[in-house]
């Protein structure tokens, strides 16, 4: 009777993590795909439909008159992707260079076992330093 009882909650308390685990996982690959999806509306709107609307307006199709040569427009559409390219080095340059900074920063367990080598200081019953002692470095602390 006891051992059943055990059983049945036991039962029950899977039922519910379980339940919980696939809700949260359900929860994080919804929102994972709305991110992405955002993600891909953007690089559509700033690269393909921006390279698609500098080709058309080369070719002529949306205006008659074109203002500028295709040169121009290739140099705009050659400096918009130099400029991502600039962009994206400089982000994975700094994230390289922070990490090897932070890896380079000493032990904190080291700063909390060092013990500089003072001096020793000798003094007379006024106060009159007579002789300080000390063995490699002459340290006093400030």
């Amino acid at each position: 009777m006891f051992r059943t009882l055990i059983m049945r909650v036991l039962y029950a308390l899977a039922s519910v993590v379980i339940f919980f685990g696939e809700s949260i996982i359900f929860f994080l690959t919804t929102v994972f795909r709305a991110v992405w999806w955002c993600l891909v509306f953007v690089y559509n709107a700033l690269f393909i439909n921006v390279g698609q609307w500098i080709w058309h307006v080369v070719k002529g199709k949306r205006s008659k008159t074109r203002i500028f040569s295709i040169n121009y427009y290739l140099l705009l559409y050659r400096i918009k992707y130099f400029a991502f390219g600039v962009l994206l080095a400089l982000v994975v340059v700094s994230f390289f260079s922070a990490l090897e900074f932070i890896n380079n920063l000493p032990n904190l367990s080291i700063l909390e076992k060092y013990s500089s080598g003072l001096s020793t200081h000798l003094y007379d019953r006024n106060g009159k330093m007579l002789y300080e002692i000390f063995h490699e470095e002459n340290r006093t602390p400030v």
